[in-house]
C-alpha cells in the first residue's frame, strides 16, 4: 500500500485513483508465482472490473481447477463420473461441429 500511496496526488478523481491501484496490482502480480493470472483475475472479479475476455478466461481457470480437484481426489467414483462427463462434453462438441458443416 505504501507504493500505491506514494503515487497518489490529491487532485486525482476516483477513476484516476482506481487506475493507479489497478496498475499497481497488475505490476505486482507479474512477479508472483504461477497463480499470478488467477490471482489478478480473482481480484478484478471482486472489484467488478473484469472485461468479457477476462471473464471467459477466469471461468475457464475455475473450471480447470474443479476438474483437477476431482481428478486428484480419493473418490474413485467421482473420478469416473468426471471422466465420463468430459467424454460426454467432447462428444457434444463433435456433434455441434458436424451439425454446422
Amino acid at each position: 500500500m505504501n507504493k500505491i500511496a506514494e503515487k497518489i496526488i490529491s487532485i486525482m478523481n476516483e477513476e484516476e485513483l482506481f487506475e493507479k491501484i489497478l496498475a499497481s496490482y497488475e505490476n505486482d502480480s507479474q512477479t508472483l508465482s504461477s497463480g499470478a493470472e488467477a490471482n489478478m483475475l480473482k481480484w478484478k472479479e471482486i472489484v467488478g472490473c473484469l472485461n468479457s475476455e477476462e471473464q471467459k478466461r477466469w471461468d475457464e481457470i475455475k473450471k480447470i481447477f474443479v476438474k483437477n480437484k476431482v481428478a486428484k481426489g480419493d473418490d474413485k467414483l467421482g473420478q469416473m463420473v468426471s471422466i465420463l462427463s468430459n467424454l460426454t462434453e467432447n462428444l457434444e462438441m463433435i456433434k455441434d461441429v458436424l451439425a454446422k458443416e
